[in-house]
Formats: C-alpha cells, sequence, structure tokens
C-alpha cells in the first residue's frame, strides 16, 4: 500500500505566498471594519437634518449625556465625542419635538465666555462635559477641566480650565495638547 502524503493545517500551507495573501486579506478586512466605525459618527450627524423629530435624533444618536431643560420649553441635549474626541455636540430640540439646531460647544467663541468666578455648572452648561478631571493640591481641593477641540482642520488644541475647591473658575487657557505630554 502506497504511502499517503501527511495532511498539513492549512495555517501551515508549505506556500508562504498564499498564507501572507490570506494575511493582507485578513487585515484589509479590519482595517475596512475599523474605518466604517470610525466613519460611522460623522455619517450619523450628516443623516441629520434640522428639522427632524425628536425620535429621529435619538434613533441616530442615542441617548444624550446630557439634558438641559430651558425655562421656555426647549431641551439641549449634549453628545460629548470626548475624552479623545473633539468636539461636543449640542442638539436643540423644540418644545413640540423638532430639532432646531445643531452647533458644536467646542469653539473659541464659546472658551471666551468663560470668566473667573463662573461655577461648574455654569461651564458645564456653555461647554457640556469635560473630556477629562484631573485633581491637584495636597487636600485635592481643586481640579482642572480639559476639553480636546480643533482650532481649525489641522490643529488640534486642548482648552483648560482651573476651578478652586469650592468649584469656583480661577483660571482658563489653551494650549498644544503635544507640548503637555511627559518626555
Amino acid at each position: 500500500m502506497p504511502k499517503s502524503a501527511p495532511q498539513v493545517h492549512p495555517f501551515f500551507e508549505p506556500n508562504p505566498l498564499k498564507n501572507m495573501t490570506d494575511t493582507l486579506k485578513r487585515l484589509l478586512v479590519l482595517f475596512s471594519i475599523c474605518a466604517a466605525m470610525v466613519g460611522c459618527d460623522a455619517v450619523q450627524r450628516q443623516e441629520l437634518q434640522v428639522g427632524a423629530s425628536k425620535d429621529a435624533v435619538m434613533a441616530q444618536m442615542g441617548q444624550p449625556d446630557t439634558v438641559w431643560k430651558e425655562a421656555d420649553g426647549r431641551e439641549l441635549w449634549d453628545y460629548p465625542r470626548g475624552p479623545e474626541g473633539t468636539e461636543t455636540l449640542r442638539m436643540t430640540i423644540s418644545p413640540d419635538g423638532v430639532l432646531k439646531d445643531i452647533l458644536n460647544t467646542l469653539t473659541e467663541s464659546n472658551f471666551s465666555q468663560i470668566q473667573n468666578g463662573m461655577n461648574k455648572e455654569q461651564v458645564r452648561r456653555l461647554l457640556g462635559r469635560p473630556g477629562f478631571q484631573k485633581q491637584y493640591g495636597n487636600n485635592r481641593a481643586g481640579n482642572t477641566w480639559e476639553w480636546k477641540y480643533m482650532r481649525d482642520r489641522n490643529t488640534q488644541m486642548l482648552f483648560a480650565i482651573e476651578f478652586d475647591g469650592n468649584g469656583i473658575v480661577i483660571g482658563k487657557g489653551s494650549t498644544d495638547p503635544s507640548l503637555t505630554k511627559p518626555q
């Protein structure tokens, strides 16, 4: 009886080019999935149009991080894209449940409205939830809130607000985040 050739598992196939081709195909599929996940948020926002229903916004964007109720019956829905994201979307919903506006709260115009003496709720109402919060001091009394944002299409920045132990703004500023990383 003639001896048959030993069976080789496909993973250990002797043809290295086929293995490399299969690996490249797998990497391409993985890359495509990752790219689709990153682009998903942009697609969701592009599909949303002013005039859409409150239910349509919820279906596209999910549950908002924060809902601010205004005296006139409007609701402001915040969708932070942090901590690594560079925007916080604020959707204005009218009393009759219609999307009236979509804005990014993380703008230099909004940052300029932050003043010493404001409290944390006033800051949060203007900018949304911070991407990062850091404690400092021996008694951990004060802290800093930080948001990443885009100054322009190519310049990512970091905006920080310093609070005292009572939660009152005592300082603010913007910097290039690459300058704040430890060496």
